[in-house]
This record gives C-alpha cells, sequence and structure tokens, in this order.
C-alpha cells in the first residue's frame, strides 16, 4: 500500500495538482515518449508497474517490450 500512495503522490506532483493536466497527458502522450520522459521522476516507474501488476488484472496483455 505504501507504494501505491508513493506513486499517487509521484503522480499528482507531476500533475501540479491539476486534474485536466493530468488527464491531457494520460490521453494524449504516447507511452513510449512518457517512459523516455520519465526515467527522473518516477513515471517511468509507475508505468512498469502498472503494466506488471494492473494490466493483467483487467485482461490486458500485449508482446513483450522492453520497459
Amino acid at each position: 500500500m505504501r507504494m501505491q500512495n508513493r506513486r499517487m503522490n509521484q503522480n499528482r506532483a507531476l500533475s501540479a495538482g491539476d486534474p485536466e493536466r493530468e488527464r491531457r497527458c494520460w490521453q494524449t502522450t504516447a507511452l513510449t515518449t512518457l517512459r523516455e520522459r520519465g526515467t527522473d521522476n518516477g513515471l517511468a516507474d509507475y508505468l512498469a508497474d502498472v503494466q506488471v501488476h494492473v494490466a493483467p488484472l483487467i485482461g490486458y496483455s500485449r508482446p513483450s517490450e522492453s520497459v
């Protein structure tokens, strides 16, 4: 649970607490761009966690790709 809270706080910090900015980021930016730009701020790690832990729970799978 602590990891989840930390990731949520990072997400809020990245979007400056603006839900519209957060929504635009997630909906319009390519995942490859988010991963590349998110290496220093925790976003790449967060996306990797989602890919590993959340995506399988909702039945999403994709070909193996380096994260």
